[in-house]
């Protein structure tokens, strides 16, 4: 299984528009461990594994996330 660079994966599942997008992401070296492990584990890219992950938390929390900067918002009065 050839690999193919990260920018190229981005690219497929966000679509040119978001390109410029990508960011480096640094993480304590005791999870990159864990990314890694199971990346290797499954057999699929590690910046694949850290995409999927994100990308599964933001679709579960985001509309926690928000109805709680509503909440914060409101209570300051801004």
């Amino acid at each position: 299984m050839s690999k193919k660079p990260l920018s190229h994966y981005l690219e497929s599942q966000l679509g040119p528009e978001n390109k410029e997008r990508n960011r480096t992401l640094n993480v304590p070296e005791s999870l990159h461990s864990f990314f890694k492990k199971a990346s290797s584990n499954y057999d699929i890219g590690i910046s694949t594994l850290i995409y999927n992950v994100l990308t599964d938390w933001k679709n579960e929390y985001e509309n926690d996330i928000i109805d709680d900067m509503l909440i914060k918002f409101r209570k300051n009065g801004l």
